[in-house]
This record gives structure tokens, sequence and C-alpha cells, in this order.
């Protein structure tokens, strides 16, 4: 491909509703599991454009460098903004954003049951008419069902977010020139930048490159904690010892002060058997210590894709040179020659920031999206098959519609099996009150956690009166 000239701008922008725009300035930020946004300056020989044209409709801005190369961001529009006229053109700004970022705009309390975490995803995502080519799941592991799981005020993408980083899973986005696609994967390693992704190191001294390189490259190590230790209880299993630990031992992995240990001791966790404990133990630590080795660079390599990897060569470092797995882009740009005014000497601009990580380190998201807790006592009524009096387990645990629940169906398949607390219980003695379907319980919630209901207490309604009071 040849190279842009002063009659080929080299970025461009595409708007399904409107045509005419020319790009003046943009900048973008985008890491590996958040969604993107990028911010464009517009001109237009119209003063007068029609908003509902170019808002929340798709477009797509490219970037060329001097590779020969072409970065596709696609996106929604979900800010478009008038600004000043000059010389009978007239400024607009875009904000494009992908469609995940507009599920940060819903919010629920829902249940889901006895589905996997890439299951629950998926759901969600075709309830929001993502088709089958907008998104993809690239995994490497298998996820067991979820017995119980929910989502208690939260906004779907934080959600979605928080369920990807209590299983090592991340996500980062494929852009084309009319879609772009959510992937969702575990793996470490990806596929190269488009274009040219071997990338030479040139540190801007003497004559320019003409080509993209990378202008400077900055390692640096951090210390993380080194070890893990992680304690559950099974109320089923309750000889079983379910405290689980991992650490890393070898100082070029995990650097800390002489002597020292740096664990991190966690308790309650997810997981109801020890081999779900150690999966998840050993989680925590590569989650730890997965940016331990990072790379701030510099580049007008325009092509840098978060999830994506690039290669190095010519640095005077060699350790330096092999491939990089690319965690965050900011961009910047401006092509101030689009308008004819402008001094002709002003011309066009294109810089990117990058943090990357060694392309053989498994990636792991940081837990930026905690699950709400409930903060005090819920009442629901306790349900179960049409025509039953009562529906325990052999543990006298019953089910429940919660009055927030607006998708159950009041049977025996609303809830988990949920504990009910009892006056007295010992091994072979105790009092046991089953609570009869139709009544009204108190409900709390260990740790505050939604997915850990107990019910601690029953309540009288205007159904359910005493016979005192009626």
């Amino acid at each position: 491909m040849r190279h842009p000239t002063a009659d080929s701008p080299w970025f461009t922008f595409d708007s399904s509703g409107e045509t005419g725009f020319r790009v003046y300035a943009f900048s973008g930020h985008e890491e590996v599991h958040e969604p993107y946004e990028f911010v464009i300056e517009l001109v237009h020989e119209s003063h007068n454009i029609d908003f509902a044209n170019v808002l929340a409709r798709p477009a797509c801005l490219r970037i060329a460098d001097r590779s020969g190369g072409v970065r596709l961001v696609h996106g929604v529009v979900r800010v478009f903004e008038q600004l000043h006229t000059a010389n009978v053109r007239t400024h607009y700004r875009a904000t494009i954003v992908p469609r995940l970022w507009f599920l940060g705009l819903t919010r629920d309390h829902r249940i889901f049951q006895n589905l996997s975490v890439p299951r629950i995803i998926t759901q969600i995502l075709k309830e929001q008419n993502f088709t089958g080519d907008s998104y993809a799941f690239k995994c490497f592991f298998d996820y067991a069902p979820r017995e119980y799981c929910v989502q208690y005020g939260e906004t779907a993408q934080h959600f979605i977010s928080r369920l990807c980083e209590e299983e090592g899973i991340y996500f980062y986005f494929e852009h084309h020139e009319d879609r772009h696609v959510l992937c969702f994967s575990d793996m470490q390693d990806g596929p190269r930048i488009h274009g040219e992704s071997l990338l030479r190191f040139h540190p801007g001294a003497g004559t320019e490159a003409d080509t993209a390189t990378v202008h400077s490259m900055e390692p640096g190590r951090a210390i993380g904690s080194d070890a893990f230790t992680f304690r559950e209880w099974n109320f089923e299993k309750t000889r079983l010892d379910l405290q689980v630990g991992l650490a890393e031992t070898d100082p070029a992995k995990a650097p800390v002060p002489p002597g020292m240990t740096l664990e991190r001791y966690r308790y309650p966790h997810l997981y109801q058997l020890q081999k779900d404990g150690k999966r998840y133990v050993g989680l925590e630590l590569k989650r730890n210590l997965c940016l331990g080795e990072l790379v701030r660079a510099d580049t007008d390599a325009s092509r840098m894709t978060p999830g994506y990897v690039f290669e190095l060569y010519d640095h005077h470092r060699r350790d330096l040179n092999r491939r990089w797995w690319v965690v965050r882009v900011e961009h910047r740009g401006e092509q101030p020659q689009v308008l004819e005014h402008e001094a002709p000497d002003r011309g066009m601009t294109y810089a990117a920031k990058v943090q990357a990580i060694p392309n053989t380190t498994r990636f792991i998201p940081a837990s930026r999206h905690p699950r709400n807790l409930i903060h005090g006592l819920h009442t629901a009524i306790v349900t179960g098959p049409d025509g039953e009096e009562i529906y325990p387990d052999q543990y006298g645990r019953v089910k429940v519609q919660f009055h927030w629940d607006r998708q159950g169906g009041r049977d025996e398949n609303t809830s988990c099996w949920i504990r009910v607390a009892q006056g007295w219980a010992g091994g072979q003695f105790g009092t046991m009150a089953i609570p009869r379907i139709g009544h009204e319980v108190v409900v709390n919630f260990l740790e505050g956690d939604p997915d850990r209901p107990i019910i601690t207490g029953r309540v009288f309604n205007s159904v359910n009166r005493h016979a005192i009071m009626t």
C-alpha cells in the first residue's frame, strides 16, 4: 500500500449515516479487558448536519502509518457535538466506543443457574442482539457450570467483567471496516498486529526512519505478593480440608526482599472442592505477577492493538528484542492540512504510547469489578412445585422467590437450595421447622454475598396471619 500524501490523508473517518467528514485530530485509549474510547475532531462543509444521522450509528476511523499499514478502529458513536465554524467549514467532535460500552448503561437483579461463565455471557449478549459475528470465545480451558450466580444491581458490563476476572478470562477487540468483534480469551500470546509486526527500534537520533518504528523502550520490574492462601467451608463435607496455597519461589519471577514472604490470605472464596481451590489460587498468583515485567514504549506504528503481539529488533539491550503482547495503547494524531487556511508547514503528526508484557506471560485481568454486597436483610416467599405444601431437601433446605427477581416463576426452580437456621441443631437431635410453600422468610447473606443466602427467620404477612391477629 502506498503512503498517504497531501491529497490522500493519513486519517479518515466513515460514518454509516453521513459522508464528507475529514479528520482534523483525534485521541484514543484502549486496554485489554476494558472498552476503548476514541475522541475525533472532524470538519465538514455543512454546518447543519442532522445529529440523528451520526449518533448511535456505526463508524470507522482509519489510521495509516509509515509502514504502509492501516489501523482500523470500528465502533459506535456515543457522543456527537457541533463545535465552531471557521472559513466555511464546521468542526464537530465524535466519540466512538464498542457496543460493550453501552451495557454499562443497564442495571439488573437476576439469577443464573447451572450455567458456565461463557454461557452466562453468551445469554446476556444475545439478549442485547449481539450477533454471532460480533463476539467470539477463544478459550483453551473448560469452565464448569455455576450452580447459582446472581447479578445484583450490577450493570451488564460490570457483571461480565467481574465473571471474567474471577475465572481468569480477558477480552479484547478485533476491528473490521464494517464491524468490531468482542473476543474472550484465557490464553497467553495472541495474534500479530496487522501489517508488518516486526518493528525496528529507532531512537530518533540522526536521520528520520522511512517506516514506522519504536522510538523508546523502557523496561521495568515491580514487586508483588509471592504467595496466596485461600480457605473455604463446605457444610456437606465438613471434614474436607479446603485450605489451598501456592507460592512462587523463583526470585527471578517474584522478587521480594530477602527473608520475606508476601502472602495474601483470603476467606471465603468461590470454590467448594479442593481441586477448584487449587485452580483459583493459581490464577490469583498469575494475576499478581503477570504485570511484573512491563515495558513502556513510544512509537509511530498506528497498528498497536491491545491483545495483539509485535516483535522488536535492533535494540541495544538484547533481551528486549523479542515478541511483546500489547496491554494498553494511547493514541494521538493530528492532520491540520485538511484545512486550506492552516499553515502549509503544519504537517501530520501521530504518536502512540504502549504498555506491553512478554508474549510468553499469561495475562490475568486485575479484579477491578467486585461483586455488589448486600448490606442488610431481605424477605422472600418460599416456593416449590404445584400441589405441594413443603419442598425441602435432605438438609431441610428450601427454595425462595426474592421480591426483586422479576424472572422467577414462583416454582421449584426459582433459587438455589437455601439452608434454614434452626433453634437447635446437633448430631441426631435438634429442632426442625421447615418453612412452608407460600410463607415469607427473612434471608441474610453470608459475607454479604448474593450467591450465599441463608434463611434466619420467618415473618407473618397479610396472607399468612397469626391466629391471634385474625
